[in-house]
This record gives structure tokens, sequence and C-alpha cells, in this order.
């Protein structure tokens, strides 16, 4: 049983200092000792999600919650698997018991309003927020999430900044900021989208996957891009209604306006052009300006 112990506090310990391999390796050590023990299956659950293992995390979870209910650890894991997973709708009903179960936990509230955050309910994560400053006012959690839902709601200020500092006083709040970033692009809000990277950018203004992110979203952000909104927001199919308008308009010309029928297919020629040349084009114009 001390062994058991010695290997569970040496594995929280790799943990904690994101050593994911060698705590993979103690835990399936402990695993073999006590396959059952809710200690273990926690911290495999953990090291499951933190390695992207996601079904292994939600089978570990599940075997904890299963015969404690109410583990808060258990819990707690199987909430973070189901947000990381998209599975949205059973993490809300997670997190929602965790804090009928543990209501003084302020944390519970921060996490929740960053869920709610990810599908863009703002003024239901501010008041989950200002539940947590009730509990913890000091707790720095709360200020990332109440940032990126000031950029959400345009009320930026000196938002990339702020956001930099934050992410460089705790680096796990980058990926909280791309998240949504990710969220804000898929709902074509590429604006927002753009300010949150820009924060995320001031803090680590070297690391190439956040550039190529800015870069993307900035291309679609940018003036030049109004005239490809319909493919931008669309997609192929946006494409496919574009230019079959346009050859529509082209053929009832050449009936109807002859005299138009040049001008029009013309028209249509240098869009299809614009169509291929404005993103390469305005990342060019971006890189050369600079991407901050």
């Amino acid at each position: 049983m001390n062994d058991l112990f010695a290997l569970q506090a040496q594995a929280r310990e790799l943990v904690e200092r994101e050593r994911w391999g060698e705590a993979d390796r103690l835990v399936a050590q402990a695993l073999a000792i006590a396959p059952d023990d809710r200690r273990n299956l926690v911290l495999a659950a953990t090291v499951a999600l933190e390695t992207g293992k996601f079904d292994l995390a939600e089978r570990h979870a599940h075997r904890v919650v299963g015969t404690s209910p109410n583990d808060m650890d258990g819990l707690f894991v199987l909430f973070r698997v189901q947000q990381e997973t998209g599975k949205l709708a059973e993490a809300e009903m997670t997190i929602r018991n965790l804090l009928q179960l543990y209501p003084r936990q302020a944390a519970f509230y921060v996490h929740y309003a960053n869920l709610l955050l990810s599908t863009l309910h703002i003024s239901e994560a501010r008041a989950l927020l200002g539940e947590a400053r009730k509990l913890d006012p000091t707790l720095q959690a709360a200020q990332i999430v109440e940032l990126l839902a000031d950029i959400v709601e345009r009320r930026e200020g000196d938002a990339r900044e702020r956001l930099a500092v934050l992410i460089r006083t705790n680096p796990q709040n980058q990926e909280v900021a791309l998240a949504l970033a990710l969220v804000l692009h898929n709902e074509h809000r590429y604006r927002e989208s753009l300010e949150v990277i820009r924060g995320v950018l001031r803090a680590n203004p070297a690391d190439a996957r956040i550039v190529k992110m800015f870069l993307n979203v900035a291309v679609k952000a940018h003036w030049s891009g109004i005239p490809l909104l319909p493919i931008t927001r669309y997609g192929f199919g946006g494409l496919i209604s574009v230019l079959y308008a346009a050859l529509t308009g082209i053929v009832l010309a050449n009936i109807f306006a002859p005299d138009l029928s040049d001008t029009l297919l013309l028209l249509y020629l240098l869009y299809l052009a614009y169509i291929g040349m404005q993103p390469s084009l305005s990342r060019q114009w971006l890189m050369a300006k600079g991407v901050q």
C-alpha cells in the first residue's frame, strides 16, 4: 500500500509539472497494483486527457463517477473531457451537477462561464463570473474569461495588452483564448477572432502556429475580403451560388441588353481572378506590414 501511495504522489507531482510521459508510466504501475482505486483512475483520466486520448480519459472518468457519483475530481475531469470533445450539452450537465454538489467552489463557476462563453452566451457567463467573484474576489482564472467576454462584446479597450499579460502570467490562458478565437471564426465574427489572436500573438510573437492563425483570420477580416463574403461564409456552396447568379445575369443581359453583356462578362472574369488572387495578395501585404 505504501508503494501505491508513493506512486500516486510521484504521478501527481509529474502531472503538475506536465511531464505526461513519465506520469503515464507511473500511473500504469499504480493501476496494476489497484485497478479500481479512484485516485489511480482520476490520474489516468487526467493524463489521457492531456495527451489527447479522449476515449480512454472518458472511460476512466466514468468508472470513477459510476462508483462515486459525487466524486469532485472524477466529475471535474469528466467535464473537461466532455468540453474538449465538443459534448457541450453533457459538459453543461456535469458542471451544473458539480455546482449543486460544491456550491462554494468559485473555480467551477468560472469553468461554467468559460463553457457558456464558448457558445457565446455572454450575459449568462458574466453572471457566473459575478458569483465566482463573490466567493473569491482574487480568483485570477476569472480575469481571462471576463476579458474575452469584453472582446466578444467589443469592449476591448487595451484588450490586446491585457490579454498578453494574462497569458504571460499563466500560459494555460493561451489555450482558453485560442479556443474562443476558433469559435468566433466559425461564427464568422472575424474581427473579434482577430482581436483575440492579436493578444495571444503579443504574448508569443515568435510562435509560428499563432502567426499562421493570425494571417488566416486577418485575410478574412480585411476590407478587401468584403466582395468574397458569400464565399467566405458559405464556402463552396456560396461560390456556386455567386457564379450561377453571375452567369444567369450575363445570359439575361445577352438576351435583353446585349450592350451590357460584354461588360458583365469582363466583370465576371475579373471577379474570378479576384477570388484566386485576394487571399494571397492580402497575406503578402499583411506579412510586409507586420502581423502585430
